[in-house]
Parts: C-alpha cells; structure tokens; sequence
C-alpha cells in the first residue's frame, strides 16, 4: 500500500512539473497578441507558408517614429526570428500613420 501512494505521488509530482514547464513554453495569450519566447527564437528555418502578422517591435530596442511601430512578416516564425519583434497578432499591420 505505501509502494502504491509513493508512486502516485511521484507521478502526480512528475505531472504538475511537466504542466509548468510546457505553460512557459507557451506564449501569454492576451487581447489576440502573442509573444515571442526564447524557444521561438531559436529556430533557423521557418515554413514557407503565408500567414500574415503583424510583428509589433520591443520598445526598448526601436526607437518609433511613426505608428504602427510594427512591420507584417509572411508568418509568426519569421516574426519571432527578428529580435526587434516582442509579440505578434494576426494578419498583415495597420497601414503606416505620418
């Protein structure tokens, strides 16, 4: 009986581990942006596929001059593989505003 309960808490340990660590891997979800993690920025290759988003830049790395201070990248990987881009939304960026 005590083997048993040992071995439920080892697994139920080894599940809650495994659910925190895959949540950080996951971008936060908020108002339909998504950020770049560390995982997303480590990939050499990105698919070929057209997924326009909009690839809004870290302020503290560009300077904006103008809004949006975004550029539309062809999908999420190419976004994310700019280190200028913090997070991404869906679809191409509002045209540019002087």
């Amino acid at each position: 009986m005590k083997k048993i309960t040992v071995g439920v808490i080892i697994v139920f340990i080894i599940l809650i581990v495994s659910l925190l660590i895959y949540s950080q891997q996951k971008a936060p979800l908020k108002d339909g942006i998504t950020y770049c993690t560390p995982e997303s920025r480590k990939g050499e290759f990105c698919p070929a596929n057209y997924k326009p988003v909009c690839g809004w830049f870290d302020a503290q790395k560009v300077q904006c001059i103008s809004y949006p201070c975004a550029e539309t990248y062809s999908n999420s990987c190419f976004a994310c593989l700019d280190a200028k881009v913090e997070y991404w939304a869906k679809n191409a960026c509002p045209e540019k505003q002087d």
